[in-house]
């Protein structure tokens, strides 16, 4: 994140988070301490202020939603003064306004919520911080895209759930974890600038709990009627003709029932009538039930799930947002992870990541990359092209390493676990449960000497490899990568290697990215990965050639 603070400050720094929706007027009490804080008490929480003038406790339906182990819980903070003490508080009905040293915070409480206004008064910038407690497992998008915690996003709004407990917040500049495992949230404050916050605090919904189970291990699944662990939301099934796919709908059900009726709705596509609901047995003994269900090439879908005992129903959920379409798989050094000058995002709203245990819409950073980064990528580009060419929901799951020679990725050696890792995504799609692998990777081996007998053989291993862990035949894609700067453009030695993995069928052929230069690279067309430009140029290339492979793929199985 470009973060250049120390850890010391860190710790200082990690309690600060604030939360979304109108704060309701209704009955709140706001009672002074013996320590010199406050203590605020509304219909659905009870908070706790210090003598600071920062909130240090969230307590929603009996859930901490703060880490109150790290300082204050809430509080600004600027370099290189630290932490400012907001020691001045003015309490005015259900408002009360904290100043300090060149910073105010205005809070306003009602009984589901309160508001706060953050503002920066002196000619440095200045943060606010607070710290999720990492009780807190999951955190919701506006998108109702549900993710594990801790993770990084850019989202400006954001829900966290603890039990049946809720706290929906707006107005973040980024969400940002780990930090000792919890989740931080931060506002970022110019010169002079004031920003306004909403936070609601309440009952988690029937369904937002079933999401919430979705993305949790096992371990710490909270019962409710349906579990539904799959489809998941955003989720893309791969597509096994033009024109039909399976859906996999699995979990379990936490009520006595007969029966489970599920209906995979496709009417919003233009599929004519209503789909029929379909019966779904349910084990007397595990409660579990799983099973594949035909259905055509498209999406978004919504996918509904009724319990019945007796003819009545006793539960029902549903997953809004399903997709029978094209996945595809990435690997490779940083260019086919999130090193982009700047992130991207899919503008179709028909392309989704998988982060392994959970989906999204794929706006960068992707999820699941093996470094974690968090810059741009070119697969919202490639997805965007992809879906506008064949109109079905497409679905990409990013798993490389920057800086990464093709030797680190030898099964037999593997010393950060990059093979396991991808290896790991594969099995979870499953056989025929994805397109294609994508390959993106050659700078590195070209930068550090490596020989073109040793690429291509070191290539060959890996793609027989991964086919032989997988259990089944599918095709890598692989690009010709070499380019590393305009006095270093190319490597003809990794390149004929490259192609050599074409000639001999080992591979299909990828698209020539070392095409890509000037300004298609990131600083100033002096860097070695894409600048936004370069990364829209990126995708595009890819689903050219990866379009060539699958016309063919998909005449052969309409003649079929």
């Amino acid at each position: 994140m470009g973060r250049t603070r120390s850890l010391l400050w860190f710790l200082l720094v990690t309690a600060c988070i604030t939360f979304l929706s109108a704060v309701s007027a209704g009955a709140v009490t706001i009672a002074p301490t013996d320590s010199g804080g406050y203590l605020v008490t509304g219909t659905t929480y009870s908070a706790s202020m210090s003598p600071e003038g920062y909130l240090g406790s969230i307590s929603v339906r009996g859930q901490e939603f703060l880490n109150t182990v790290a300082t204050q819980g809430s509080y600004f903070f600027q370099d290189p003064n630290g932490i400012i003490s907001l020691s001045t508080k003015t309490v005015t009905g259900n408002t009360i306004t904290a100043q300090g040293a060149g910073a105010a915070a205005k809070y306003v409480f009602g009984d589901q919520g309160y508001s706060l206004d953050l503002t920066n008064s002196t000619a440095q910038a200045m943060t606010f911080f607070m710290v999720i407690d990492n009780t807190a497992k999951v955190m919701s998008s506006v998108q109702n895209e549900y993710i594990p915690l801790p993770a990084y996003t850019s989202w400006q709004s954001a829900g966290f759930f603890k039990g049946d407990a809720k706290m929906f917040v707006t107005g973040i500049s980024s969400l940002w974890g780990p930090w000792n495992d919890q989740e931080v949230l931060e506002v970022d404050l110019a010169p002079g600038e004031t920003k306004h916050m909403d936070i609601s605090l309440g009952q988690a919904l029937q369904k937002e709990l079933d999401e919430v189970y979705r993305v949790l291990p096992p371990g710490q699944r909270p019962e409710v009627g349906i579990v539904v662990l799959s489809p998941r939301n955003y989720q893309v099934f791969q597509r096994s003709s033009a024109t039909l796919g399976t859906v996999l709908v699995s979990g379990r059900v936490a009520v006595d029932c007969d029966y489970l009726l599920v209906n995979i709705d496709t009417r919003s596509q233009g599929r004519g009538t209503a789909n029929p609901w379909k019966m779904v047995t349910v084990s007397k003994k595990s409660h579990s039930f799983s099973e594949m269900i035909t259905t055509p090439a498209g999406g978004w879908y919504k996918v509904e799930f009724r319990a019945i005992k007796q003819g009545r129903l006793v539960a029902q959920t549903a997953v809004s947002k399903v997709g029978v379409g094209e996945v595809f798989i990435g690997a490779g050094q940083s260019n086919s992870s999130n090193w982009g000058q700047f992130r991207t995002n899919q503008t179709s709203g028909m392309v989704s990541s998988c982060g392994g245990t959970f989906w999204q819409l794929a706006n960068d950073p992707q999820p699941g990359t093996h470094d974690q980064s968090t810059l741009g990528s070119f697969w919202p580009s490639f997805g965007d092209a992809m879906y506008a060419k064949y109109h079905v929901p497409i679905g990409v799951a990013s798993t490389g390493h920057g800086g990464t020679m093709v030797g680190y990725w030898q099964p037999e050696w593997d010393p950060f676990g990059l093979y396991k890792w991808t290896v790991a995504r594969i099995a979870q799609f499953g056989p025929n449960g994805f397109r294609a692998l994508l390959w993106h990777q050659g700078e590195s081996d070209y930068i550090l000497g490596t020989s073109g007998d040793d690429y291509y053989r070191m290539m060959v291993n890996l793609i027989r490899s991964s086919k032989n862990s997988a259990g089944w035949e599918f095709p890598w894609v692989t690009a010709q990568a070499t380019y590393f700067n305009p006095d270093q453009p190319a490597s003809p030695i990794i390149r004929a290697a490259q192609k050599q993995l074409w000639d001999n069928g080992v591979s299909i052929e990828g698209p020539d990215t070392d095409t890509l230069v000037g300004d298609n690279r990131d600083f100033n067309g002096i860097g070695v990965h894409f600048s936004p430009k370069g990364l829209l140029a990126h995708g595009h290339l890819w689903a050219d050639k990866v379009s060539v492979y699958l016309d063919s793929v998909l005449a052969e199985s309409h003649v079929r």
